[in-house]
């Protein structure tokens, strides 16, 4: 059996590289770093989803608190990651 493996446009890959940069950044901004990024943990989404980018495995992501003390804990980090996921932006 043979298997093809598609090959991304300039384009797709340039969109998904940047959605991914913006997955980083959200997760940064709300207080966590990922510590695992890699490209088995991003998946994309298929049929009517299929420019959404989500960041998977946070089994090794760690809290930090900024300099003025602010900081959030992981299972709400999480529970808004199920309830409301890293959508493609315009």
């Amino acid at each position: 059996m043979l298997l093809i493996i598609g090959i991304f446009s300039l384009s797709t890959t340039l969109r998904l590289g940047t959605h991914i940069l913006k997955a980083i950044r959200d997760i940064h901004e709300v207080g966590f770093l990922h510590r695992d990024i890699k490209p088995s943990n991003f998946a994309m989404g298929i049929g009517s989803n299929n420019r959404n980018v989500y960041m998977l495995d946070y089994g090794l992501a760690r809290q930090y608190v900024t300099q003025t003390g602010e900081g959030m804990f992981l299972f709400y980090i999480l529970l808004l990651s199920f309830v409301n996921p890293i959508k493609k932006r315009k």
